[in-house]
């Protein structure tokens, strides 16, 4: 019997900050940083990041226990998690600014540069209470609707057909970006999942059996997770 296991970085938040290496001043980084910079978040969030392998493991028929053991995977740049970060926080700034953008397209700038913001709510009364003096007043009401369709509680999981709700991209950007800022840096760590193993019978015949639901755990040198069967 073999057993399949994925590896991959994840993103999880520690009270550890280290300071970006490899850049020539603070405001210009080195073109080599910034490709180790490329090259490492194309690692984390491509499909590519994804490592196979076949892991040794033991099973336990009494207890109908398989346990596996994965080795540890490459080390991650430890400055990846400001990089990581930073687009974080790019990506939810760009949508303040677009709140400002089209409140100039309203012809209903002024005043609008200290309050507008980007609202992401979980219910309507939130969205209502977040918008009713800081962003209704500066844009259109098509706009206005626009911005509440994407709300996490207007957008639907397309297999279920019900609002995403904590799960929505939106609202994960925002808690990810508000953690960053005010509570604990972001940074990069390996975790393991065992997604599915495979029985090769005496006359060569092959089984192939899903572990669902893929659960990602922390991956440690040396330490072993049991996963019932």
């Amino acid at each position: 019997m073999s057993v399949k296991v994925r590896s991959k970085p994840a993103q999880k938040p520690t009270h550890g900050k280290s300071e970006p290496s490899g850049s020539a001043s603070e405001d210009q980084p080195s073109k080599p940083a910034f490709r180790t910079h490329q090259r490492d978040c194309k690692i984390l969030l491509g499909p590519e990041d994804y490592t196979q392998e076949i892991a040794g493991h033991q099973f336990h028929r009494e207890i109908q226990q398989l346990i596996v053991k994965a080795k540890a995977g490459k080390a991650i740049d430890p400055t990846l998690g400001l990089v990581i970060g930073d687009c974080v926080h790019n990506l939810r700034s760009a949508l303040d600014h677009l709140v400002l953008q089209l409140a100039i397209l309203n012809g209903t700038f002024a005043g609008a540069e200290r309050k507008t913001a980007f609202p992401i709510c979980l219910d309507r009364g939130a969205f209502k209470h977040a918008v009713k003096n800081n962003v209704a007043p500066f844009i259109s009401r098509t706009a206005l609707d626009a911005i509440e369709e994407s709300q996490p509680y207007r957008t639907l999981d397309p297999a279920t057909n019900i609002p995403l709700g904590d799960q929505s991209v939106l609202w994960v950007l925002s808690q990810l970006d508000v953690i960053d800022k005010h509570r604990v840096i972001l940074i990069a760590a390996p975790q393991v999942a065992a997604e599915g193993f495979t029985i090769h019978g005496p006359g060569g015949e092959m089984y192939q059996t899903p572990i669902l639901p893929v659960k990602w755990k922390p991956l440690k040198d040396g330490e072993e997770r049991n996963h019932p069967l």
